[in-house]
């Protein structure tokens, strides 16, 4: 998404925890289009003040927030969880794993749109798009959090988006 935002002219900011994939990305990104069109900051979605960091380096480097795209996410292979050969049952996640990945996938989604959303809306346009999954990765036997904290995401992103013009 964000070599295709950057062929497209955007400046991309480019957020990861993982600072290695993170580097590789961005470099991808700048081979392609120029190094002053990318740029990346190491940090976790679910930190308030990391996203608050984020956010503010984002806006130095490109003068400004249009577009976010949410696509953080743990997914069920990044637990290292054998989906189709033995899927984990639900009583035995490990509790630590279930909440990281709800706090990644629905809580830094929030707090990223939350704290993006009154730039694009001071200039007035911007989009917020947040990435999920297909119904049937929610209801999947063994994804551990990973369907539930998708289905939070899908629930926040509807509440988000009807009702009022304001939103």
């Amino acid at each position: 998404m964000a070599l295709g935002l950057a062929r497209a002219g955007a400046r991309v900011s480019l957020v990861d925890v993982d600072a290695k994939a993170l580097d590789s990305a961005r470099a991808r990104v700048a081979g392609e289009v120029g190094d002053d069109r990318a740029f990346a900051q190491a940090a976790d979605v679910s930190d308030e003040a990391a996203v608050r960091s984020a956010i503010a380096a984002t806006l130095d480097f490109s003068g400004g927030l249009d577009i976010l795209v949410n696509d953080a996410g743990i997914g069920p292979p990044a637990n290292g969880l054998g989906l189709f050969d033995d899927p984990e049952k639900f009583w035995e996640n490990d509790l630590g794993r279930w909440r990281r990945t709800v706090e990644v996938n629905t809580v830094g989604s929030h707090v990223m749109a939350a704290l993006a959303a009154p730039h694009t809306i001071e200039r007035g346009w911007g989009r917020i798009v947040n990435v999920t999954t297909s119904l049937n990765a929610m209801y999947m036997p063994g994804c551990g959090a990973y369907g539930p904290s998708k289905a939070g995401l899908e629930a926040n992103t509807a509440t988000r988006s009807c009702g009022s013009s304001d939103r």
